[in-house]
């Protein structure tokens, strides 16, 4: 076994090698007969155990609770019951109502400009007198073409 899979295996597994797999706790105890740094890591690897081991909380004291507490989020309060008078001064309404507005204003105008009021012409003036004066009512009530 190399030094640094020792390593790997002892950030794995820990300290105790008998928690260790059968073909890597040979290996390991191998290693450590050979290598001052592989016993080295294995006692700091011990030391950590016991220090995790022994360490303890205490538990949080009221004060502390009470402060964390106060941090919290607060709940959502209810709505207030809104008048008329505060629905109708109230800005987001006046400023959606004004975008709608200039934007119905704006397609008036555009639409009333783009209109063209039609020229006649005389060929138009007399393409019309030749249409009326040539209109035939029996085709259309009789189905025949007259």
């Amino acid at each position: 076994m190399q030094l640094d899979r020792f390593e790997d295996r002892l950030d794995l597994y820990g300290s105790d090698l008998s928690a260790w797999p059968e073909d890597d706790r040979a290996a390991a105890m191998s290693l450590l007969e050979q290598s001052d740094e592989a016993r080295s890591l294995l006692d700091e690897a011990q030391q950590l155990d016991t220090a995790l081991a022994t360490f303890t909380v205490d538990e949080p004291s009221a004060e502390f609770e009470a402060r964390l507490l106060d941090l919290a989020p607060q709940p959502p309060r209810p709505a207030k019951a809104r008048t008329g008078l505060f629905e109708l001064l109230n800005i987001r309404l006046f400023v959606s109502t004004g975008a709608a507005l200039a934007c119905a204003a704006f397609g008036v105008v555009i639409g009333l400009n783009s209109i063209s009021t039609p020229e006649w012409t005389d060929d138009a003036d007399a393409f019309v007198t030749a249409a009326v004066t040539s209109y035939d009512s029996t085709l259309w009530e009789d189905g025949e073409e007259g």
